[in-house]
């Protein structure tokens, strides 16, 4: 009420800028955006008011009617205010002090309410580049950009995905006028997108030394940073103690934020628990986004049997599934090699009318390709372009990969040319899979020439290209050119993992074992001491070195202080770089010691490594060790027996077969039916 007063009785504050500064002098903390709806609102009724009484006078006369940009203005000479729907340039391809003269020229002050306005409409009507283009015209100009314009700004760039920049504006403005919750919780959004955690907590201390206090949006951007794996174990809990401090209630979305980095911690019990609270304690209902995140996390873990149970569940409650709903149904079957399964809801959607999506035809692909069905990917690529469908970036990029495991490397770079020739080369993920198809085949001369091609069109490297490109100066005998290269390509930032990681790689091939712990010092004194990539390629580079007892000690650190080791993706390299069938003794060792309890897929890989170096009695053993969670043991000995199944070795398979019986564990009646059908053939044979 007090707010509206000082509006309508404008005597001194012509702007919501300036009573906001005021305000905020007296210590009240009120945003620029909610003392402009008032201000606009005020001006609607008194421009209504001032419509009626000029509308007798204008009749007949050529002004009469006004164009909706400049109604509102009065007729008389009296002090102009900018209007509700503020008159929009027509051209913003100019200087700012063109622009500002062409505003004079028609008659409006352009001050920091108008082009708050003027920024306003065009990110409501969608001209978000025009936004965009306003707010650099302006060039951080105090008596021009209201902190409200900032906001708009950001989000602006967070929308259109161009996150450094929102950093950058906010390092621009933030001593023009103090950053309020809005600013603080776009600012923690881009820093958890662009997975830049040392700027989200330095963001997050600011907005704690500027007595911001954080709402619900913001602890949603912070549990959506951390819950990247590896980074913070314990993200729902930080954010759980948060709220509590500032007595912040969690809608849906903070829930499904929170379910989220359960999902990519492979945290499926903390799942469970979040969803019950929501529904039970919290008496909230998930809407389409939080199921569908919910199957997602059952997905990433190959936990078929509750992604379908979510699934049904959503359905029975009158939530109609997307196309995107079914995709991530179909992803979990694709984790697990279940081409059937991914296939049975891909002709669902078809039953329903849904449009197969890209994504759809990708999932498909890659259950092909974790079955290691290779050539069945391959014939649904090419049944695909039979019928018409143009393959998107995703699509081709998988097949590309498909080519490459079959060895079929004429093909895959086909494909590559073929992405070249579409305009589709955009982001590293292309040329990383035809630098791996290029290292097959040891030609370290295309390696290096295709790294230096992304690297020239401004593509930044990440690790995996770099591990590519580093192997081959190794093997093309140009090891120390790799250092070089490494400081070339991070000379004007060496604060990201990727450059330690590089380093580490290079002395590990040295087998230089000072030099490994140097650039581990190094990196430690620089901020990235816990980065879990780093340390990951610490332990490796020790193992390389012989040092298995010093990689020892160090896993089990890792263990203990990031539990980092519960992101699949991570597990999988660190287990098949130290030769698990070598060391999976005191690799089993930390874990129990630490009472680190992994996610199922975790020991689903090392299931599935133990199989591919034939070592059945050893993967049974450990599928059997876990009989107090008889669905994971159960899932486990599955897996052993289609392993076993397709590599022909039936001893393995009934061996499986024999301890799901000693254990009272009923196996699935195809698995069986798959077993008997391989005796019927080998005794044919």
């Amino acid at each position: 009420m007090l707010m509206r007063e000082l509006v309508v009785n404008r005597q001194i504050f012509k702007d919501p800028s300036s009573l906001a500064d005021m305000l905020s002098r007296e210590g009240l903390s009120v945003d620029e955006e909610s003392l402009l709806s008032i201000y606009s609102q005020d001006e609607r009724s008194q421009e209504t008011s001032g419509r009626t009484t000029r509308s007798a006078d204008a009749e007949g006369s050529e002004v009469g009617r006004r164009t909706s940009t400049s109604a509102g203005r009065e007729a008389s000479d009296g002090p102009r205010r900018a209007s509700a729907l503020p008159i929009v340039p027509k051209n913003l391809d100019c200087s700012k002090s063109q622009l500002i003269r062409g505003l004079t020229d028609q008659s409006v002050f352009p001050s920091k309410a108008y082009f708050t306005k003027l920024m306003l409409h065009y990110t409501r009507t969608g001209r978000v580049l025009d936004a965009l283009k306003l707010y650099n015209l302006l060039d951080f100009d105090p008596r021009l950009v209201s902190s409200a314009m900032t906001v708009l700004c950001m989000k602006c760039l967070l929308r259109q995905g161009r996150t450094h920049q929102v950093l950058r504006v906010y390092m621009n403005t933030k001593s023009m006028h103090k950053p309020d919750v809005h600013t603080f919780s776009v600012l923690i959004d881009a820093c958890a997108t662009m997975g830049d955690l040392e700027n989200l907590e330095k963001a997050l201390r600011e907005m704690e030394s500027c007595k911001v206090v954080p709402n619900a949006i913001t602890i949603t951007s912070i549990m959506k940073g951390y819950s990247k794996p590896g980074k913070r174990s314990d993200v729902v809990k930080y954010a759980r103690e948060l709220s509590s401090k500032y007595n912040i209630a969690w809608d849906v979305k903070a829930y499904t934020s929170a379910i989220k980095a359960c999902g990519a911690a492979g945290d499926l019990s903390g799942m469970k628990s979040l969803y019950s609270e929501m529904t039970e304690s919290a008496g909230l209902q998930p809407n389409l986004i939080c199921y569908t995140t919910l199957i997602h996390g059952f997905a990433k873990a190959g936990d078929c049997k509750n992604a379908v149970r979510i699934f049904m569940e959503m359905e029975s409650r009158g939530i109609e599934a997307d196309s995107y709903a079914l995709s991530v149904l179909m992803y979990a079957f694709a984790k697990v090699g279940d081409v059937q399964g991914a296939l049975k809801y891909l002709e669902e959607s078809q039953r329903r009318g849904i449009q197969s999506s890209d994504y759809m035809f990708s999932t498909l692909i890659q259950a092909f390709i974790e079955s290691n069905e290779h050539s069945g990917a391959v014939r649904t690529y090419e049944t695909l372009k039979a019928k018409g469908f143009s393959c998107n970036l995703v699509v081709r990029t998988s097949v590309l990969n498909a080519y490459s495991y079959l060895g079929d490397f004429e093909e895959a770079e086909k494909i590559f040319q073929e992405m070249r020739q579409d305009g589709l080369l955009r982001n590293i993920v292309q040329y990383t899979s035809m630098m791996r198809v290029y290292r097959r085949q040891g030609k370290t001369v295309e390696t290096i020439a295709l790294h230096d091609e992304m690297t020239d069109k401004g593509i930044a490297p990440d690790g995996r290209s770099l591990t590519y490109l580093i192997k081959a100066l190794h093997e093309a005998d140009l090891l120390d050119k790799a250092s070089v290269k490494v400081n070339y390509l991070f000379r004007d930032d060496q604060n990201r993992g990727a450059y330690w990681t590089s380093l580490m790689l290079i002395a590990a091939l040295r087998k230089d074992l000072n030099q490994v712990t140097v650039t581990m010092e190094r990196a430690t004194t620089a901020g990235w001491g816990k980065d879990a990539e780093l340390c990951r390629s610490y332990i490796i580079a020790l193992w390389d070195c012989g040092e298995a007892d010093t990689a020892a000690n160090a896993l089990a650190t890792m263990l203990k202080t990031r539990a980092s080791l519960s992101a699949p993706k991570e597990f999988r390299i660190l287990a098949q770089a130290i030769r698990v069938q070598e060391g999976i003794e005191w690799f089993g060792e930390c874990v129990q010691a630490l009472d680190v309890r992994l996610p199922m897929r975790c020991y689903e890989i090392l299931t599935e490594l133990l199989c591919e170096e034939g070592h059945y009695p050893r993967a049974i053993e450990l599928a059997a060790s876990l009989q107090s969670q008889s669905d994971w043991t159960m899932q486990l000995l599955q897996t052993i027996i289609r392993h076993a199944l397709t590599k022909a070795d039936l001893n393995g398979a009934n061996k499986a077969l024999e301890m799901a019986g000693d254990l009272g564990l009923s196996p699935p009646n195809d698995v069986i039916t798959a077993v008997s059908m391989m005796q019927t053939k080998l005794a044919e044979k």
